[in-house]
């Protein structure tokens, strides 16, 4: 069984990076141009992580947001360590617009797995404005739903009882917080 190994190299170069420096911007095809929507503050990037042989992880966590797919954790040491950065946000995988993190995730393994190699449009925060902006939207995306799921036997029981009260097996009785008038 082989290991395998991701590296991360930016397309216009040839070889592994750490960092992108922050004053470049990378060459973007206009195909992949199109789909961008430049915001003052970001920089923008194609980077391209690769499969080898070796065994290093991936690396990397995303969350959405405001339907953007933001990079919230890489891994020291990881391949999305040498291109990404926490709080860059992944514009399109392969040409294919994300805009939840399932879909990205759907279409990163998907194409490393079949093609060995993927390509990301990614927008990266460089003003101090669109680093703050960036921190405020990691930290909503980190916020628990403020939805409780209930247990299967409490909805199985509610389910039940609306089917009942839909049959006229039930009684419903007219609530207590509505005015009647009086005749």
């Amino acid at each position: 069984m082989s290991e395998r190994l991701i590296i991360g190299i930016p397309i216009e170069e040839g070889g592994p990076v750490t960092a992108i420096p922050n004053e470049k911007q990378t060459d973007i095809p206009a195909d992949r141009e199109r789909l961008l929507q430049r915001r003052s503050g970001f920089s923008y990037h194609l980077v391209r992580i690769e499969l080898k042989q070796n065994g290093i992880k991936l690396g990397l966590g995303i969350k959405h947001y405001q339907n953007r797919v933001l990079v919230s954790r890489t891994q020291v040491g990881s391949l999305s360590a040498a291109v990404l950065s926490i709080g860059d946000r992944l514009i399109d995988v392969n040409g294919v617009v994300v805009s939840h993190k399932d879909a990205a995730k759907q279409l990163l393994l998907d194409a490393l797995q079949n093609n060995a190699v993927v390509t990301c449009l990614v927008e990266r925060p460089e003003s101090l404005e669109a680093k703050s902006w960036m921190n405020n939207a990691m930290v909503a995306a980190s916020m628990k739903s403020p939805f409780i799921i209930a247990p299967s036997d409490v909805v199985s029981i509610a389910k039940r009882q609306q089917e009942k009260m839909r049959s006229g097996g039930v009684k419903v009785q007219a609530s207590i917080l509505v005015r009647r008038r009086t005749p």
